[in-house]
C-alpha cells in the first residue's frame, strides 16, 4: 500500500511543489459560481520587466485550480484544492527536476477547507467598504498605510469594490496601491507604485468565463506519479552498494523507521531521507542530528512549537540528511500524541526544554500584551522587557530552555517592533479543528469600540494564548518506551 510523503520546509525551498501563489491570485471557495480566467502580471524595478502568466478556474463545488506558466509558454506547475475530498494536489512539472511529473497530496492547513457565496462575499465587502467611509482613515507617516474607499462599480454581472492604500515611509518615499476585489470571490486587477524606488507591481484578470470548466482540469494528469516511498527508494539504489556509515541504532525508536539518505539530484544540493512513522499514533516531534567532518545539518521538528504538520501513522516526510559515507546520524528522539516518548533520554529532555522555554515565552509575552491593551504598558517598554525576563530554575537545561524562549519572545518582538505598520497576526498551526476562530480586526474594532492599534494587540494577545493553550499538558518527559 503506497503512503503518502510530506516534505519538510527544507526540501520545499528546492520547489519540488510550487510555491503558494501571492494573495492577487488566490481565489476563495465559493459555492455555484464556476469562471476560467487568465491572470497576467508584470513586475517592474530598476528598468528590468518580469512578466507572467497563470490560468484559474473554479467549479460548482468550490473547487480551485491554478497553472502556472513559464515565459516560454510551458506550464511548470498546477495547484488544484479539491473539495468534495478535502485535499490540495501540488502537480510538479518540471522536465530538468528528477521529480517532473510527480504529485504531492496533502490536507488543508486549517484541517478543512472553507467555502463561501457570492452573497456573504458581497456583504464583507460592504461592510469593509462602509468601515472605510463612516471612519475615514486618516494620512499617516512613519511608514503607516492610509486607506480609501473607491467604492462600488458592476462589470459583467459581478460587483467590484474598490480600494486605495499609501504607505509613507520616514525618509518620504511612498507607495501607492489600487486594487478592485470581485465577489466573486477574487482580485480582478491591482496596480502598486513605488516612485522613490522605481518599482511597479500590477496584474489583471482577463479572459473571464462564467461557466463550468473542464472537469479534466481537476483530475490527477494520468502521466504523473505520486510522491511516495517507493519512488523515493528508486533513487536510494545507486548509493546503498558504496554507503560506508553506520545508522544510529533505531531498537530505542520502534515508531520509526528511516529510509537510507539519498542525494537531490547531486550531493552539492544536499541529503535527504525519509522518515516514516510506524507507531499507532501522529508523530508529534522529533530531533535528527548528524555528524560529519564539517559540522552536519540538525533538524528539529515540532508540530507544537513550529507549524509543522503533525504526521499521522503510516505517513512520512522527507528531511536533511548527511552521507552516511562521511556522516553518522539520524533521528535520535521522538514525541507521539498519544503521550508516549521514545529515544535517547537527553535529547528528549531537550525538546521538552524548548516547550518550556517556549510557553514561559507565551505567559510573558501575553503578560505585556495585556499591559498594553489596559494602557498600564507602552509598545515601546514592552518590546525592549521581554527579551530580558527569562528565568529557569533548572541548570541542567536553562541553556535549551533560553532558546525556545527566545524563539518565542523574538517573533512577539519582531511584531511589536513593527506594530504600527504591521497589524497582521502570526500564523500558529493548531493540530486541532475545534479551536475557536481568532477574529479578524474589523471585528474586534466594531465589536469592542476600539481602535485598529488597539484591536491589533487584543488579536495578538488571543493568537499566542491559543498556542499556549495546545503547549499547556505537553511541557514535561513522560516515561520513555
Amino acid at each position: 500500500m503506497r503512503k503518502r510523503l510530506k516534505w519538510s520546509s527544507m526540501a520545499l525551498a528546492l520547489s519540488l511543489v510550487s510555491s503558494r501563489q501571492s494573495f492577487a491570485q488566490n481565489v476563495d471557495h465559493v459555492i455555484g459560481a464556476p469562471f476560467t480566467a487568465t491572470v497576467s502580471s508584470t513586475f517592474t524595478k530598476d528598468g528590468k520587466i518580469t512578466q507572467s502568466t497563470i490560468q484559474l478556474a473554479r467549479a460548482s463545488n468550490g473547487s480551485t485550480y491554478r497553472a502556472t506558466y513559464l515565459a516560454n509558454g510551458e506550464v511548470s506547475s498546477i495547484e488544484i484544492e479539491d473539495i468534495p475530498n478535502n485535499r490540495s494536489i501540488n502537480i510538479t512539472l518540471l522536465a530538468k527536476s528528477p521529480f517532473d511529473h510527480v504529485y504531492r497530496l496533502s490536507k488543508p492547513i486549517r484541517g478543512k477547507f472553507m467555502t463561501d457565496s457570492v452573497e456573504a462575499i458581497n456583504q464583507q465587502l460592504k461592510r469593509t467598504e462602509r468601515f472605510w467611509v463612516e471612519q475615514p482613515d486618516r494620512p499617516k507617516p512613519n511608514g503607516q498605510v492610509h486607506y480609501v474607499s473607491l467604492g462600488e462599480k458592476n462589470s459583467e454581472g459581478m460587483t467590484l469594490f474598490g480600494f486605495h492604500s499609501e504607505r509613507t515611509y520616514t525618509d518620504g518615499r511612498k507607495c501607492i496601491s489600487e486594487f478592485w476585489r470581485s465577489d466573486l470571490g477574487f482580485m480582478l486587477s491591482s496596480k502598486t507604485v513605488c516612485p522613490g524606488e522605481d518599482k511597479q507591481d500590477s496584474f489583471i484578470l482577463t479572459n473571464l468565463r462564467r461557466e463550468e470548466p473542464d472537469t479534466n482540469l481537476f483530475e490527477i494528469p494520468t502521466n504523473s506519479s505520486p510522491m511516495t516511498d517507493q519512488q523515493l527508494d528508486a533513487n536510494t539504489v545507486s548509493i546503498i552498494e558504496n554507503q560506508t556509515g553506520v545508522r544510529k541504532s533505531s531498537a530505542l525508536l520502534p515508531g520509526i523507521e528511516e529510509g537510507v539518505p539519498f542525494p537531490y539530484q547531486s550531493s552539492t544540493l544536499g541529503w535527504f531521507e525519509v522518515v516514516q512513522n510506524r507507531s499507532s499514533s501522529n508523530l508529534v516531534a522529533f530531533n535528527a542530528p548528524y555528524q560529519c567532518p564539517r559540522g552536519g545539518p540538525l533538524f528539529h521538528y515540532d508540530g507544537l512549537l513550529f507549524g509543522n504538520s503533525i504526521t499521522p501513522p503510516g505517513d512520512g516526510i522527507v528531511i536533511g540528511a548527511g552521507d552516511l559515507s562521511k556522516c553518522t546520524g539520524g533521528v535520535d528522539a521522538a514525541i507521539f500524541s498519544d503521550g508516549h516518548a521514545e529515544g535517547d533520554l537527553q535529547e528528549l529532555t531537550s525538546l521538552y526544554a524548548w516547550r518550556r522555554g517556549a510557553y514561559q515565552g507565551l505567559v510573558e509575552s501575553i503578560r505585556h500584551l495585556n499591559a498594553i491593551a489596559s494602557k498600564q504598558e507602552s509598545v515601546e517598554f514592552a518590546a525592549k522587557a521581554l527579551p530580558g525576563e527569562f528565568h529557569s530554575t533548572d541548570m541542567k537545561t536553562i541553556q535549551t530552555e533560553s532558546i525556545g524562549y527566545n524563539f518565542v519572545s523574538g517573533i512577539v518582538v519582531k511584531r511589536l517592533s513593527n506594530f504600527n505598520t504591521d497589524h497582521t497576526v502570526p500564523y500558529l498551526t493548531v493540530p486541532s479543528e475545534d479551536v475557536e476562530r481568532i477574529p479578524r480586526i474589523e471585528e474586534v474594532m466594531k465589536a469592542e469600540g476600539l481602535s485598529r492599534d488597539e484591536a491589533s494587540v487584543v488579536i495578538l494577545s488571543r493568537s499566542l494564548e491559543r498556542w499556549r493553550s495546545v503547549l499547556e499538558g505537553h511541557l514535561q518527559l513522560p516515561a520513555v518506551k
